[in-house]
């Protein structure tokens, strides 16, 4: 890249360009050296959005305090010597820019975070330490393009290189096997041969990484462009932090059904419900239901899990097409923040009949019509059976009877047919 390149100036990241320049001239100007770095690189030179801006700089994490003194500076990573600069932005309301100390690392023992950090001057050393080439380049506004193992050659190849010797990369951090993956379905890369039959003969380390993590890898990777083929083909890989994807075995029912999955919103609740119901059915037994053991595996948060659990179990259990069975199917739905047409796309996508669908379809339109959402859509409540002498469990019996006959029967939702209707109960 020559210097003054436009690769930096689109109107969408033009904010960011400024952030970049202004941050690299303070520094510089008071004796440091600094570049934009990593990501941030690889994102502006293959036209992607940038959401953040990285920095790596010859100054200490105290030396960036005091270089920008006038500006908030936040310690978000200061045992590895990464502060955050927190700019304002006209268009963007706030920038936060992650300043990192050059630095070396050395051994790796609990396969995640380096057992020391070394601070060091050289740019060219501190891009020696990261995973991939495409990450491993650096820009400056007056130097251009710094790319030391030929990065923007393979991101215009469209592949995917571990940075030096990928048995020993994935040696370091195991989480890097899982972000080579996730990258392969955001950007559409082909994995390198080298890099990917180390990341497979490495794979057992996933279970030393925290399942946090692997969440977070793991949520950007199944709502990416290409999550189905990365899953289908390395199928294998993930199942050793899910152990339920064992059910991909079966190359046929994978080939079938993973690449639809890019038919379903990018949204996580959706496409793990949909994998979720794949593993279902591959699975003969289990003492807990495949949506939910995956979602303790990855330890989603409750309300997620639940969500996921019912468009799941929803999702592969046949049900009648009558009125009762999709209101009972609608009401756990909503108590999940879902509607019935998530379950339908989902239906339809595992091969449920379109006839059938459709037929799910034109009740729940019915129901939706008629407005009843459960007992709390009935004209009248608890209390009033109480008045008419109902006691115990004859009030539940007849609020549910009631809403039986609204639901199936015609019954009118009117106060006093409802209460003509309970005086025909035991009560």
């Amino acid at each position: 890249m020559l210097p003054g390149s436009d690769d930096f100036r689109a109107g969408s990241v033009k904010s960011y360009y400024d952030a970049a320049r202004y941050c690299i001239e303070e520094l510089e100007a008071n004796s440091f050296e600094a570049y934009v770095v990593g990501g941030t690189v690889r994102d502006i030179l293959s036209g992607r959005k940038v959401s953040d801006l990285d920095i790596a700089t010859s100054a200490r994490p105290d030396q960036v305090h005091k270089v920008f003194s006038g500006c908030r500076v936040v310690d978000t990573g200061i045992k590895h010597g990464t502060v955050t600069l927190i700019l304002p932005a006209d268009d963007a309301g706030k920038l936060h820019l992650e300043i990192t100390t050059y630095r070396l690392e050395s051994a790796y023992s609990d396969a995640r975070h380096p057992d020391q950090i070394e601070f060091t001057d050289s740019i060219e050393e501190d891009l020696a330490r990261r995973d991939l080439t495409i990450n491993a380049m650096a820009w400056h506004p007056q130097r251009g393009l710094l790319d030391p193992y030929n990065g923007k050659k393979d991101l215009e190849a469209g592949v995917l290189r571990a940075v030096g010797l990928p048995e020993e990369r994935f040696r370091e951090d195991a989480l890097r096997i899982l972000r080579t993956l996730r990258l392969a379905a955001e950007l559409g890369f082909l994995i390198e041969k080298h890099t990917e039959d180390a990341l497979i003969a490495a794979r057992e380390r996933l279970t030393l990484v925290a399942a946090e993590r692997l969440y977070v890898e793991w949520a950007r990777l199944i709502t990416a462009t290409e999550a189905g083929p990365i899953i289908n083909k390395y199928w294998q890989v993930i199942a050793i932090f899910l152990p339920e994807f064992s059910a991909f075995s079966d190359s046929v029912s994978r080939e079938k059904f993973l690449p639809r999955l890019k038919l379903l919103p990018a949204r996580f609740a959706d496409r793990m419900a949909y994998l979720a119901a794949l593993v279902s059915c591959g699975i003969s037994t289990n003492l807990i239901s495949p949506a939910l053991s995956l979602c303790q595996s990855l330890k989603c948060p409750k309300k997620l899990a639940q969500e996921i659990v019912c468009l799941s179990e929803g999702a592969v259990t046949a049900f009648p097409p009558d009125k009762l069975s999709v209101d009972r199917i609608r009401q756990q739905l909503a108590a999940s923040g879902r509607s019935f047409d998530d379950l339908l796309l989902l239906k339809s996508l595992l091969g449920q009949a379109q006839e059938d669908i459709e037929e799910l379809r034109k009740i729940d339109q019915e129901l939706s019509l008629a407005n009843l959402h459960g007992l709390q859509s009935l004209d009248i409540g608890g209390e009033d059976l109480v008045k008419l002498g109902f006691q115990g469990k004859a009030v539940g019996s007849a609020l549910n009877k009631l809403y039986e006959a609204v639901l199936c029967d015609g019954l009118a939702n009117k106060k006093d047919s409802l209460l003509a209707r309970a005086r025909t109960y035991p009560k």
